[in-house]
């Protein structure tokens, strides 16, 4: 048997993958470590060693909300097959087997209280938002749609092995509506995916200042300084363009949208914008017109 550890990614060694763990052992660096060793419980184990003595330990567990983050990282590494082309077929298998997973934990914590897992899903980026934005890209663009990566691979895993026929078919189809309906329940909402955009719009400075300066006249005028999180509700309406399906609501205001969040996904979005607008304080032009909410 062959034990891999993991380590938080911010322990790693400067020049490789290692985590110094003592003289002899090493661990494997681990993005999401940090929030897999928070986001865990003890749980007491009980049996008998191999000549008959009885033995008890505690072992630490990780919860299934850092399990999805942990395996969303892990599927989105496998389907871009970042090794090359001759581990693409290894790759798929482990794609499939990640968006299969991520799909049972999910069903299996939806049908226990989907709303209260997916806060939780969320609460465990408050001190991490860069990886809380790039893991609720992942979940967005694998299981936003039935047909999206995430679901096809799930499909896939599901059509291995499977002798078709008119009943297997019906549950399939079947399994595959209650997996997107469950993936639907955690996904990124309207309002944070609109949000999280316009950050990003907001910050590309040198292409759209005249949003950005319409942001820091309203700041100004407010007394609001630029990296606080009440400054995401003064974001002009402008920065809401792009396609909309039919029947979608538009977003014109960003305090409305701002309501419709958990505290979670707000956490989320408030650290991101104090880490992006650092483009707006660092401006020179910006800091001559409105030093005074740059502090």
């Amino acid at each position: 048997m062959r034990v891999e550890f993991m380590a938080p990614h911010e322990l790693k060694r400067g020049n490789d993958f290692r985590v110094t763990i003592e003289k002899g052992l090493h661990a494997r660096e681990c993005l999401g470590g940090s929030i897999a060793l928070q986001e865990s419980d003890l749980h007491e184990v009980q049996g008998r060693l191999p000549d008959g003595t009885p033995a008890r330990v505690n072992l630490r567990v990780t919860r299934s909300t850092a399990l999805i983050l942990l395996k969303l990282l892990a599927l989105d590494d496998r389907y871009r097959n970042v090794r090359g082309p001759e581990q693409a077929e290894h790759d798929r298998d482990e794609a499939r087997v990640h968006a299969s997973d991520i799909i049972s934990i999910s069903i299996l914590n939806a049908t226990v209280d989907i709303e209260a897992f997916r806060e939780a899903f969320y609460n465990q980026f408050a001190g991490e938002a860069a990886l809380g934005i790039g893991v609720t890209d992942h979940l967005r663009n694998y299981f936003r749609e039935d047909t999206s990566p995430g679901m096809l691979l799930y499909e896939e895993s599901l059509r291995s092995g499977a002798l078709a026929d008119r009943s297997t078919r019906a549950q399939l189809a079947a399994e595959l509506q209650r997996a997107f309906r469950m993936m639907a329940g955690i996904a990124p909402s309207e309002a944070f995916s609109a949000l999280r955009f316009a950050i990003d719009d907001i910050c590309y400075i040198d292409q759209r200042r005249a949003q950005a300066e319409d942001l820091l006249r309203g700041l100004a005028n407010a007394g609001v300084s630029v990296s606080s999180e009440l400054a995401i509700q003064f974001f002009p309406g402008e920065v809401f363009g792009g396609a909309y399906d039919r029947g979608q609501v538009f977003q014109t205001s960003a305090y409305e949208e701002m309501q419709k969040l958990g505290e979670g996904e707000r956490a989320i979005l408030g650290g991101y914008w104090k880490m992006r607008s650092a483009v707006l304080l660092n401006d020179e032009e910006s800091k001559l017109r409105f030093g005074q909410i740059m502090a």
